[in-house]
């Protein structure tokens, strides 16, 4: 039995000593050595077939998508993959395999009963085509969503940028929009290791605006510091790729503004019950967005800043929440971009 390809690349070596030298004498070097392996990895990581299928189906309509569907995303996320020069298989480079390989991909999940009809009956038959709608069971997104983190280092430019120009509308401006980019780069810098494009703040926008303007989903108009959004929805859809996280945060932050000290492995246990209270009365969308790991790293950035405490014993550890306005303005302005999409 065929179980798929794996891709492996191999670099030059490179000695405990360079990497000592690279970090220099100010930065904790463990850290260091971990970040610029990370991100020398996510420099080379191919985007696979199943990958960028598996975004494109994450993307889609949880109520129900049909193939077809699926198709425009995965189209819309390649060109963007292709823009950036993002290394992709030699089999995304022609839309004319696009079909068949969206067709293995469901194929493999019906298979594994994670993506199925919204008909009882046709699952039954399976017999279905390119528009009988089909969902995600709730409980397999997370390991559909896995193929889509797995690249989404490639895809954060668009995210971000389109999430942040929603954020500013309707009155939009080039910088207002660049604010938002850097509000969300800051509070999620404990989620992403950030490729040199991103942390090239005039070449992302350039690269970001550009790519939009070209696509029809926004024109810079004659000011060139203002922008009118020709095609929200695509906007909506390349901010999805980040939604599970904005949502985590609200939830970790709502937490913590009712709590004014708790053990952590108590807080995350609150912070947990409140996103799924939240969830279940829809005022966050996605059931991926329940996550332990996006919960901790919530409470490490906080620490990073300076709004809370954490004080470290031998058996637990104790979180103190310092600055209540903070957090309280954390909640507020993560809600506002959730309120945008």
């Amino acid at each position: 039995r065929q179980y798929g390809r794996v891709f492996l690349k191999f670099h030059d070596p490179v000695t405990y000593t360079e990497l000592k030298e690279l970090a220099g004498e100010e930065e904790d070097l463990t850290s260091f050595i971990g970040n610029h392996i990370v991100k020398k990895i996510n420099e080379i990581i191919i985007v696979a077939p199943f990958a960028a299928t598996s975004t494109a189906l994450i993307l889609c309509d949880q109520k129900g998508f049909t193939k077809t569907e699926a198709l425009v995303n995965m189209k819309k996320m390649v060109q963007f993959l292709k823009y950036v020069n993002a290394p992709i298989s030699d089999v995304l480079h022609n839309e004319e395999n696009f079909p068949e390989v969206m067709h293995h991909v469901i194929e493999s999940f019906n298979r594994d009963h994670a993506i199925v009809p919204v008909d009882d009956k046709i699952e039954k038959s399976k017999k279905f085509n390119d528009d009988t709608e089909l969902y995600i069971h709730e409980e397999d997104r997370a390991r559909i969503n896995i193929y889509k983190n797995n690249i989404i280092h490639y895809l954060l430019p668009i995210a971000f940028i389109s999430i942040s120009i929603l954020h500013e509308a309707p009155a939009i401006t080039k910088g207002g929009v660049v604010n938002a980019f850097n509000y969300l780069k800051n509070i999620f810098s404990k989620e992403f290791i950030f490729s040199e494009l991103m942390n090239d703040s005039e070449r992302v926008q350039s690269v970001a605006f550009d790519y939009l303007a070209k696509n029809n989903t926004i024109s810079l108009n004659a000011d060139n510091q203002t922008i009118t959004i020709i095609n929200r929805s695509d906007l909506v859809l390349y901010s999805h790729l980040i939604q599970e996280f904005i949502e985590s945060y609200f939830a970790a932050f709502s937490a913590m503004n009712t709590v004014r000290k708790r053990e952590r492995k108590e807080l995350v246990h609150d912070i947990r019950l409140i996103g799924s209270k939240i969830y279940q009365m829809n005022e966050i969308k996605m059931i991926e967005s329940l996550s332990l790991p996006n919960y901790n790293n919530a409470l490490d950035k906080c620490a990073e800043l300076g709004v809370i405490k954490e004080v470290k014993q031998e058996k637990k550890s104790t979180i103190e929440i310092i600055n209540v306005q903070k957090i309280l303005e954390f909640k507020n302005e993560i809600k506002k971009f959730l309120s945008a999409l």
